[in-house]
């Protein structure tokens, strides 16, 4: 059976039983190099990262022999170089681990991450395929900071207010006295500049 999730794939064999078997060897292939063991690791910056690994299960008890688990991660940013990594190994004694992640290194953004996992029973287990089609741009600017906290009650207009307000200074300039209107005969003024007129003496 083989599972394809965007650039990776895991394959596995067709005899499936729910047993509990044993990874005993394996065989790995990069695309540098190979050798043999149940762990594999490729790492390149704008270049094609593929591991793959061949486990060996015992049998009997397990009527499956073998199955194969691979990953490969190639992407690029036209402004920018892109680390390709992938890396298989043992999750435990019958499980293969998969990883394959592409970072663009300009903004430290994940473009691409492919997790997942296959065993000696023919189960494969895709945790995380995830791809993100602006890793290689700029990271969007933070959200603007909250608006200073009410810490105080404004003492002409009975609101609370943000630290550092202050209520208003009525000055008679002409030195005809203040003329104030009453509380029933007041207007509406957008006094916090809010939008959102106060009614007013």
């Amino acid at each position: 059976m083989r599972i394809l999730a965007g650039s990776f794939a895991l394959v596995l064999c067709l005899s499936c039983q729910m047993l509990h078997a044993q990874i005993w060897a394996g065989v790995w292939i990069s695309s540098t190099s190979w050798g043999t063991g149940t762990s594999c690791s490729d790492d390149h910056a704008d270049a094609e990262a593929f591991c793959e690994v061949t486990a060996e299960c015992t049998a009997p008890p397990n009527p499956i022999t073998a199955f194969r688990i691979e990953g490969d991660a190639n992407n690029r940013c036209p402004n920018q170089p892109v680390d390709n990594l992938v890396t298989i190994g043992q999750l435990d004694s019958m499980t293969e681990h998969v990883y394959a992640h592409s970072t663009a290194l300009g903004y430290g953004r994940t473009i691409y991450t492919f997790v997942g996992n296959g065993d000696c029973n023919g189960n494969s287990t895709i945790i995380e395929n995830y791809t993100d089609p602006y890793g290689c741009d700029p990271p969007p600017p933070p959200p603007p900071p909250p608006p200073p906290p009410c810490t105080s009650c404004n003492k002409c207009t009975g609101i609370c207010q943000p630290p550092g307000c202050s209520c208003p200074i009525v000055i008679d300039l002409f030195d005809e006295g203040l003329h104030l209107t009453s509380m029933q005969d007041g207007v509406s003024f957008d006094f916090n500049g809010n939008g959102k007129p106060l009614f007013m003496s």
